[in-house]
């Protein structure tokens, strides 16, 4: 058996040097150090120098296996979805070296830019900061409506339809599952058609980068999907309630859909997937949170639950 954790050591000084040889020949590493967050995937940021030049930065992507998908595949995956992305104007960060292989850093993964900046989960100002957080989240879904298929993305209804015969057993852990559920269930039949586009399909605050209030890139994108857009938006609104940021969640509703020019025809029905997505604990989260410096307890998380599903079904 590989070592799961392979992905999570740094590379070594060898591995290192291969990669500064591959951005800049001539150049030698000068420190490397793991970036807060990440649970799937580890990122190290790589800062290189050659004499006579300006230092560069790098951000290292190191993949972990998936049952479903080697981290090889993965790496090409997201290789390509950034480069198609990219192109398109989405801030997310570029695409420099693929390494599905783990021939340059030791372990399957891809070399990226690095954008100066980190996640903001501490906000000042908690309404304009949910208003920015929608921006680049409406940009992607306006600019990628109708985007054809495409191997590299994920047919999002492909993998929900699990979702159709009712939680797993694992979700019914959680004592409101199968009540969740059945309005589920209820409301998928009154789902309507709509244009599907690019889903990030893990969009929340830890995975953007921000410099001075302002949301400069999206990064974490090894599991994009084409799908409709009320997933992605009803998954943040989730996550931004589990925070304990229910106004903020509704500020950001509200901008994404100024930004867009068209109500989420099937929000509630994402949101109540969002929920079930979020058993049978959302505490399990906490480390990804609290990593960029949240103090949530496992006991106000919970609660933030119950009270998210409440409000969600009697909408």
């Amino acid at each position: 058996m590989p070592d799961q954790s392979a992905h999570e050591q740094p590379p070594d000084d060898a591995a290192l040097q291969r990669i500064a040889d591959a951005i800049q020949p001539g150049a030698h590493p000068v420190n490397c150090e793991r970036l807060a967050g990440g649970i799937d995937n580890a990122v190290f940021r790589l800062d290189i120098h050659k004499p006579g030049e300006k230092p560069i930065s790098v951000n290292i992507r190191r993949h972990s296996d998936w049952p479903s998908q080697p981290a090889s595949d993965k790496a090409n995956a997201e290789w390509q979805v950034l480069d198609t992305l990219h192109n398109l104007g989405i801030p997310v960060p570029k695409p420099l070296l693929k390494d599905a292989a783990g021939v340059l850093s030791g372990s399957p993964g891809i070399i990226i830019s690095y954008i100066e900046g980190s996640p903001n989960l501490t906000p000042s100002n908690e309404a304009q900061w949910a208003k920015e957080l929608a921006r680049p989240l409406a940009d992607l879904h306006v600019k990628t409506v109708g985007m054809p298929p495409d191997q590299h993305f994920r047919q999002a209804e492909e993998w929900l339809n699990k979702y159709r015969s009712g939680p797993s057993d694992r979700e019914r852990d959680h004592r409101r599952a199968d009540e969740v559920w059945q309005e589920l269930r209820a409301e998928y039949k009154h789902l309507e058609t709509v244009q599907h586009c690019v889903l990030h399909f893990d969009y929340y605050a830890g995975n953007t980068v921000w410099r001075d209030d302002k949301l400069i890139a999206v990064i974490d994108w090894d599991g994009p999907a084409i799908g409709d857009p009320a997933y992605d938006v009803g998954y943040a609104r989730m996550d931004l309630a589990l925070q304990g940021r229910f106004d903020a969640a509704d500020h950001f509703l509200a901008e994404y859909e100024r930004l867009t020019k068209r109500p989420l025809a099937n929000l509630r029905y994402y949101e109540l997937l969002a929920c079930i997505r979020a058993m049978p604990d959302p505490s399990s989260w906490l480390p990804g949170w609290n990593s960029f410096g949240m103090e949530l307890t496992r006991e106000e998380v919970r609660e933030n639950l119950e009270r998210y599903i409440d409000q969600v079904l009697t909408s």
